[in-house]
């Protein structure tokens, strides 16, 4: 690392030192060490819960998160007008990950189980809207998120459209390498 990009990664972690305090806690110094990021379970359960329930706005009502046998297992309670509450679980697996200063896309493939718990005229109105496609698909269509891309049972996340991603250094570089025991673990380079 240079000069130049040392300095520059220190400015980024001091700048958002308040967002890093509680977080740093998931870490182990061992894994940054060998250049291996392992995020935890309960660093998306517990310590990010507030801000991504906000981010959420009134659709999300909880959610759960598991890394186990190399896939993302993703369970949601939505609550909506019209369809009433809704129940979702989620098998991700992640297909591929670019993450240099070229690129910050990761693909997936997935999985879905929705339920609805809504009265008769809700799980007709669901059932019609399950007709254009998957569910997932057809919310993210809907919900018009320009950094996230679904069709059939594949999706993209441009990550570099997401806030927290444009504050990372250019010349972070990360490759996927499981999700497994709790754990979604990425290789980093800067």
């Amino acid at each position: 690392m240079t000069d130049q990009k040392l300095k520059s990664t220190l400015g980024f972690i001091l700048r958002n030192k308040e967002q890093f305090s509680e977080m740093l806690d998931c870490f182990k110094a061992e894994d940054i060490e060998k250049g291996i990021i392992a995020i935890p379970e309960s660093l998306i359960n517990t310590h990010l819960r507030n801000v991504i329930l906000e981010q959420a706005e009134k659709y999300l009502t909880d959610y759960s998160v598991r890394f186990q046998n190399d896939a993302i297992y993703v369970k949601v309670d939505l609550s909506t007008k019209q369809l009433g509450p809704l129940y979702a679980k989620l098998l991700i697996k992640i297909e591929d990950l670019y993450f240099d200063s070229n690129n910050r896309k990761l693909f997936l493939s997935y999985k879905e189980e929705v339920k609805c718990g809504g009265n008769m005229l809700q799980i007709a109105a669901f059932k019609a809207f399950g007709a254009k496609g998957p569910y997932t698909q057809t919310a993210a269509e809907m919900a018009k998120l320009p950094f996230l891309q679904i069709r059939g049972h594949n999706g993209v996340i441009h990550l570099g459209m997401l806030r927290l991603v444009t504050k990372f250094p250019s010349a972070l570089t990360l490759n996927y390498l499981s999700c497994t025991d709790g754990l979604l673990r990425l290789s980093f380079h800067i």
